[in-house]
């Protein structure tokens, strides 16, 4: 974790959270702004009727997370839902990179969920 500088090694002190760094986070929003609209379509044009069931699931499951305001589990169902969409492309690999190189991103987007206004 400190190599992806999410935490602050200070020696004889302590561990310490990372503030996040919204240039990073910014630049990963960019990057699946950019991919995402294509892999989408691509996932549309060769999905089956159990894939579009799976991903008719995905897409509700979070509706109702919100309204019983589980905000993490919001999160869970939503990266669910975008990463089938990457599987049905055939984008796993586009998609393990996303979220390998997603994580201010993913912190921000968590942040958001639990303190209005912040975005």
């Amino acid at each position: 974790m400190e190599r992806e500088g999410l935490i602050n090694v200070v020696p004889q002190s302590g561990t310490y959270i990372a503030t996040i760094d919204m240039n990073i986070a910014k630049e990963g929003r960019f990057v699946r702004e950019c991919i995402e609209p294509q892999v989408m379509m691509e996932a549309l044009a060769k999905h089956s009727s159990a894939q579009f069931e799976t991903l008719q699931q995905n897409l509700n499951a979070p509706k109702k997370a919100v309204k019983a305001d589980q905000t993490d589990l919001f999160f869970d169902l939503d990266q669910k839902f975008h990463q089938t969409f990457y599987q049905i492309a055939d984008r796993r690999q586009i998609w393990d990179w996303l979220h390998l190189n997603s994580l201010w991103l993913n912190r921000f987007q968590r942040l958001c969920l639990k303190v209005p206004g912040l975005d």
